[in-house]
């Protein structure tokens, strides 16, 4: 007998993570500080400046607000509103593990995405369902998760899954309280797990699991053998009307471009486009991260 897909799922998690995959990461990190940035001004990112003082979980309200954030050609999914803000809310871990904790973020938002089909994705924010995985991961490759922990706690964040599509295509901010839903929730899943909780290792295939609940025809769990699925992400430029945006690979010049046009747009200072495209690209300490997402947000 196999074991629980959660469990291959953990061990795949628990891998090390290469230098040339957190450059890939780095880009990533530039492309979502570019949506937060950009939208500053909204009335998502006026509610998240009252819900919270930290910069990281204020954040969670702007990822998703301007249709620009990195996406996932496997299971559909936008993995960075979600996992960045979970990578970023240990204010002890070191930029190389905020960068390998997005990458198993992203790692297990895709994966789970993936399995969960066309019936899914019809009713369900499949973001938010599997956001839930993608923040327990990148919040337990803070705390240094063994595969164990990692499937236990993935386990209870999945078993309160949800997300549905209604009101998502309107001026409510329903899907901004999802993101913060699933960035709270997946997060406190792996500080449970971490104090000695135990979840279901069978909670996407077993008989009352989330497949059974939520699809009717499940996929296997996405994967690039060898690889990480962050690799397969693309991002989209600062133009919406750019129709060849939705192919882009990230690259170094494009997400700096990305960067200089929504921190305009967002009226941030003059010289802070080019600070967050240093630390994100070329910085090694998190403290910087932290106080220019702050002082963005007004955390």
């Amino acid at each position: 007998m196999s074991d629980p897909l959660l469990s291959q799922l953990a061990e795949r998690l628990a891998r090390p993570v290469e230098e040339g995959t957190r450059q890939r990461a780095r880009l990533h990190l530039l492309d979502w500080l570019a949506c937060i940035a950009g939208a500053r001004q909204s009335e998502a990112g006026e509610l998240g400046a009252v819900i919270s003082h930290a910069g990281w979980e204020r954040a969670t309200y702007l990822g998703y607000v301007l249709g620009r954030e990195d996406s996932s050609p496997i299971g559909g999914v936008r993995p960075g509103p979600v996992v960045w803000p979970a990578a970023l809310s240990m204010g002890s871990a070191a930029m190389d593990a905020r960068l390998d904790a997005a990458i198993r973020g992203y790692e297990a938002m895709i994966a789970v995405g993936a399995s969960l089909g066309e019936y899914h994705s019809r009713h369900w924010n499949a973001s938010a369902t599997a956001g839930l995985f993608g923040a327990c991961a990148a919040f337990g490759s803070l705390i240094g998760f063994a595969p164990v922990e990692y499937a236990n706690a993935m386990g209870n964040a999945g078993s309160v899954g949800g997300g549905l599509l209604q009101g998502l295509d309107g001026e409510l901010l329903t899907r901004q309280w999802q993101v913060y839903h699933a960035v709270r929730t997946g997060r406190d899943a792996a500080m449970h797990v971490h104090y000695g909780a135990t979840g279901p290792l069978d909670l996407l295939e077993g008989e009352r699991g989330l497949f059974a609940a939520m699809t009717d025809r499940a996929q296997p769990l996405g994967e690039t053998p060898g690889g990480w699925l962050i690799e397969q992400v693309l991002c989209l430029p600062a133009d919406s009307d750019d129709e060849h945006g939705a192919n882009r690979e990230p690259a170094s010049a494009a997400q700096s471009a990305k960067m200089e046009a929504l921190a305009s747009a967002g009226l941030l200072g003059p010289g802070e486009a080019e600070r967050a495209v240093n630390i994100a690209l070329h910085g090694n300490d998190a403290g910087e991260l932290d106080a220019l997402v702050n002082r963005w947000l007004g955390g």
